[in-house]
């Protein structure tokens, strides 16, 4: 929400994922519906060391494209993948930093 005001109004929620939707995406860190509700999988985001920050901001995304989003998923869904895909990797926050200590 810090980094992407823009996208905060159009979330609806942010929960776990549910069980059906680990079973219908094994492979997903987080699934979008088209009215904006976003469902985390954390087990799998924190057993892959994936930034949850990342995840948001490519899911914010998803749920900027809306109802039209959804619909392309099924006839070109390479243009909205690759967006979310670029909004993530464009974040403005320095990630691996060495934490520097004073000498004792």
């Amino acid at each position: 929400q810090i980094e992407r005001p823009d996208l905060e109004g159009k979330v609806s929620s942010i929960r776990p994922m549910s069980l059906f939707n680990k079973w219908r995406y094994p492979d997903a860190y987080a699934v979008t519906n088209p009215f904006g509700g976003i469902q985390i999988n954390k087990e799998l985001m924190k057993s892959e060391g994936q930034d949850l920050g990342d995840v948001l901001i490519h899911e914010m995304t998803h749920a900027n494209q809306g109802m039209g989003g959804f619909l392309r998923k099924f006839y070109n869904p390479s243009k909205d993948e690759d967006a979310a895909i670029n909004a993530e990797a464009l974040r403005k926050v320095r990630k691996n930093d060495i934490e520097l200590r004073a000498p004792r």
